[in-house]
């Protein structure tokens, strides 16, 4: 205890009196200099005695008082750690803070999820906060924050290989279900979203109702999970025309007669075809035995038009009369064009 003017002061009429206390833990007994009091109130005596052994004494009430909070040794930093594989969050340890005081103190978690809890990304940061409290009521808090960040990738998928649609509209297929869309999980579900790149969609979520032309399209799909993760898949399209043509333009029966000096007859007529890739007013070539110019015999088994493309055929079939005689005429198609004009 420093000196502070707390001894007692004294006077007597002759010289030789000496000062003393009580206050045993003091290093010496004719002062409180060094000494150290405990918080609280401490009573001390004091006695003066003169050289001829006369003695006074004194009592002086001493309070200490304790205004010195705890301080913490290891309070923990701010962390920020990646997520647990598969998980929306992480579980996290850590040791308790430790503190000092001079009187004494005890550490609470006062705040915050225990060490071991599972600390999710939405709800991140996460405070924790311990509070050390001494004996005599002063007391301080350590806070720290944990904040769990998502490095996990959105798992996507698209259709595998080749996705082969027929044509349904025209000469394109308009997609009637979600059988082309990309499907997208995550670790934190809630966040995930997903865009094509087909550009000719009205809807960038989802190819439902889109138009695809006849041939290959190839579309990515993007996935993200609304924490900067990323993911890409691509699915390709084929469409494929399985519609056959249709007669657009098929002539009545015809009868004729014969050419002067000719058994048989040269007969001109037309057959439209309509495709939906092709379009209309496409024209056919002569099938059968039919001959395309000349004569038509007296007597024909099979002939006629046709429109043939690759795996697809349309016949239109007719009877021709030649002096008298029935000739049919069937039409099947190819990808060669014919002039139009039969006989």
């Amino acid at each position: 205890m420093p000196p502070d003017n707390t001894h007692p002061q004294f006077s007597d009429n002759c010289d030789g009196a000496k000062r003393t206390h009580n206050f045993l833990m003091a290093p010496q007994d004719h002062t409180l200099e060094g000494a150290v009091l405990p918080v609280g109130t401490t009573v001390v005596v004091w006695k003066i005695t003169d050289a001829a052994g006369n003695t006074a004494t004194c009592s002086v009430t001493y309070t200490v008082t304790d205004n010195v909070p705890p301080v913490f040794e290891n309070c923990p930093s701010d962390v920020t750690l990646n997520n647990d594989p598969g998980k929306c969050g992480a579980a996290v340890f850590w040791l308790d803070p430790v503190a000092e005081d001079d009187c004494g103190e005890t550490v609470v978690q006062s705040g915050g999820l225990a060490p071991g809890s599972y600390f999710s990304i939405n709800d991140s940061p996460h405070e924790i906060e311990y509070t050390a409290i001494d004996g005599n009521g002063n007391e301080t808090t350590c806070t720290f924050t944990i904040t769990i960040q998502d490095r996990e990738k959105p798992d996507i998928e698209c259709p595998l290989g080749l996705q082969y649609v027929e044509t349904n509209e025209g000469c394109t297929h308009r997609v009637t279900g979600n059988y082309l869309d990309a499907t997208v999980t995550d670790n934190c579900q809630g966040t995930i979203t997903r865009e094509h790149n087909y550009n000719l969609h009205y809807l960038d979520n989802t190819l439902y109702d889109a138009v695809f032309e006849l041939g290959i399209t190839k579309v990515n799909w993007l996935a993200w999970d609304g924490f900067g993760n990323t993911a890409l898949c691509t699915v390709t399209v084929v469409v494929i025309d399985n519609d056959d043509p249709t007669v657009q333009e098929c002539p009545e029966d015809i009868t004729v007669s014969n050419d002067p000096g000719v058994c048989g007859a040269e007969v001109e007529y037309t057959v439209l075809f309509e495709d939906n890739c092709d379009g209309s007013d496409l024209e056919g070539y002569p099938g059968g035995r039919l001959p395309v110019r000349g004569s038509v015999p007296r007597r024909h088994d099979d002939g006629g038009m046709a429109l043939r493309r690759p795996g697809e055929q349309r016949f239109c079939r007719m009877p021709v009369h030649g002096d008298g005689q029935r000739h049919g005429v069937a039409c099947n198609h190819v990808p060669d064009r014919y002039d139009g004009k039969r006989g």
